[in-house]
């Protein structure tokens, strides 16, 4: 069985059931993003349309923006070197999201524009918030998320609400 961040989470029984399709607005925006799990984030192409690169993926909230540690290599980097800066993201937990038949589509879901971070000192602070978020998972997964920064192959993204 291969390991996955929803495997950790579920093992280690964290996945909180959100209260997302409830009435609040921003209020319930500012509230999931500080305890939302996951989330499910995908760039527009060229034309408008969602890209088929869709991902649920761990992020971090600082300074009312959305942060997400991507492999450099992955289309969310890559897009930002072609001018694709613009995403749509979704915040929630709709089970093994492989195989939710994209549920999480059905999300509260918000634009955004992405931009690559690389200031060392907000890098330190966003790590150490993912430490904060996924504090057992991150036992297994800090040295490359750290390691990954320092070398190149993973990049810091940060999304900015639109």
């Amino acid at each position: 069985m291969a390991l996955s961040r929803r495997r950790i989470l579920a093992v280690l029984g964290s996945v909180p059931i959100l209260g997302w399709l409830q009435p609040g607005g921003a209020k319930a925006l500012a509230v999931d993003l500080e305890s939302s799990p996951f989330a499910y984030i995908s760039p527009f192409k060229r034309n408008e349309q969602l890209s088929r690169c869709q991902a649920e993926v761990w992020y971090v909230s600082y300074q009312g923006h959305i942060h997400v540690c991507s492999d450099s290599k992955s289309w969310r980097v890559r897009a930002l070197s072609q001018g694709l800066d613009r995403a749509r993201i979704w915040l929630g937990d709709v089970g093994e999201w492989l195989q939710s038949n994209a549920a999480y589509k059905v999300l509260p879901a918000f634009d955004a524009k992405a931009e690559i971070v690389s200031d060392g000192e907000v890098l330190d602070k966003l790590l150490d918030r993912f430490g904060d978020k996924y504090p057992l998972e991150w036992l297994l997964w800090r040295a490359a998320f750290r390691d990954g920064i320092a070398d190149g192959s993973r990049t810091m993204l940060r999304y900015t609400l639109q």
